[in-house]
């Protein structure tokens, strides 16, 4: 039985291979994210956000002090840094490249 297009893994090669190398390039980035998020909004860092055919990680922008959206939360969903794990979802194969733009381009600015 032949898969379709959009499933097989040769279709999904060159979208999984750039986001490979996205994360290995940003990584120090993402560490570096993730200890300001953990001590500014406490844990978890990262939270999920489902989809049909898996999830998508990001940063976790607000808190559970008085100010619920910390200032921190504000800059990273300004500039959509806190959608960077999300690639590591495209990585393994759980979301589209297309998925992860709409998620990006379609949310919602502080």
């Amino acid at each position: 039985m032949r898969m379709k297009p959009d499933t097989s893994f040769w279709f999904s090669l060159p979208e999984r291979s750039l986001a490979c190398l996205l994360v290995v390039t940003i990584l120090p980035t993402l560490l570096f994210v993730a200890l300001l998020v953990r001590q500014f909004a406490g844990s978890p860092v990262l939270v999920t956000k489902e989809f049909r055919t898996g999830r998508c990680y990001r940063f976790r922008t607000t808190g559970h002090g008085i100010f619920g959206f910390h200032a921190l939360g504000r800059f990273l969903r300004k500039y959509s840094i806190d959608d960077l794990p999300g690639l590591w979802s495209i990585v393994r194969g759980d979301i589209r490249m297309r998925d992860f733009l709409r998620l990006v381009n379609d949310k919602p600015m502080a």
